[in-house]
């Protein structure tokens, strides 16, 4: 699987709760915010938001979907990475919190082995996201970059945003 799915996704799902102020809700904003359209809200209940329409199941999409975003409580995480396999989706970002970082290691072995056998590409569990400005995917809880030339890469969040801020005061450009 080449990486496009992570960077040039075709649909984006965001999975947990999109209630105002929930995470799923800020993910959406800053992707409508970056111009990213093809979104699609997945929960228990359904729950769209605003003009996302939301599903209980990525299998409900039927467009395709690439990419899935993931927000939800840290023991749902190997179930949504579960259906949104079944789906057909080849990339997420583990936003959720939970897991090796507290001790959780059977929790995090769950989500490699869900994501082994379905060929899911995955950042996290435990991060701030990713962006692609070439692209207008903003799926972070990041300071928003200024598009560029510059790639960053960074194992903390923490770290990677100081980086976002940082070249935003600078006028520096992230790709």
């Amino acid at each position: 699987m080449s990486l496009k799915a992570l960077f040039e996704p075709r649909g984006i799902i965001v999975a947990g709760s999109v209630s105002p102020g929930k995470l799923g809700s800020v993910l959406i904003d800053r992707l409508l915010d970056g111009g990213y359209k093809n979104i699609f809200a997945v929960n228990p209940k359904g729950q769209g938001y605003g003009e996302i329409p939301g599903f209980v199941s990525a299998g409900e999409i039927s467009v395709p979907v690439d990419l899935v975003v993931i927000v939800s409580p840290s023991f749902t995480v190997a179930s949504v990475l579960e259906d949104c396999g079944k789906a057909g989706v080849k990339a997420a970002v583990i936003i959720t919190s939970g897991f090796a970082e507290v001790g959780n290691k059977d929790g995090e072995a769950e989500i490699i082995a869900v994501a082994r056998k379905y060929g899911i590409r995955f950042i996290g569990p435990n991060c701030a996201g990713m962006a692609n400005t070439d692209f207008n995917l903003y799926a972070t809880l990041e300071e928003k970059p200024l598009p560029g030339g510059i790639s960053v890469l960074s194992q903390s969040g923490a770290v990677g945003g100081a980086v976002m801020v940082a070249s935003k005061e600078r006028g520096i450009g992230i790709s």
